[in-house]
């Protein structure tokens, strides 16, 4: 197992561990990782637009 920074996603991390498991059959395909990047871009955008949303939310609340 690789050593990752502490702000590291845990989806990544089991995704990269998947890529360099030792044994070749347990690694995911090309098109399996072209199809992984979409979605975790998709994910980390709406979190983004949640995070942005609960931002805006409290500030409007403070004032």
């Amino acid at each position: 197992m690789s050593e990752f920074s502490k702000d590291t996603p845990e989806c990544y991390i089991q995704f990269a561990n998947q890529c360099i498991d030792v044994n070749s059959f347990n690694r995911p395909s090309a098109s399996c990782i072209y199809d992984e990047f979409p979605r975790w871009y998709h994910r980390l955008n709406n979190a983004s637009k949640m995070n942005r949303t609960l931002v805006d939310i409290v500030y409007r609340l403070k004032i």
